[in-house]
């Protein structure tokens, strides 16, 4: 299942449930390359998205925020995840 993001940053679906939407993100990086197997908690509380954890490239930072803001009903995403070698 393909996601795109929604036009202008606004929710395409209204109604979704936080954890519907945490288990859609966790869905989508098992099936990634660049974030399969990381170590990211995903947060959702009204729409928003909090990732946290370890990664080792900042590619798989990145792809996790695009992975998640491409979620129909992820109102915004707040990236707190950090690389390996930065600890």
């Amino acid at each position: 299942m393909a996601y795109q993001p929604s036009p202008g940053g606004q929710p395409v679906m209204q109604g979704r449930n936080d954890e519907d939407l945490a288990q859609t993100i966790r869905d989508l990086y098992g099936l990634s390359r660049e974030v399969n197997n990381a170590n990211v908690e995903v947060l959702v509380f009204r729409g928003v998205v909090t990732l946290k954890g370890l990664v080792a490239t900042s590619e798989a930072k990145q792809a996790a925020e695009r992975l998640a803001r491409g979620v129909p009903g992820v109102a915004s995403v707040i990236n707190e995840i950090t690389l390996a070698a930065s600890r």
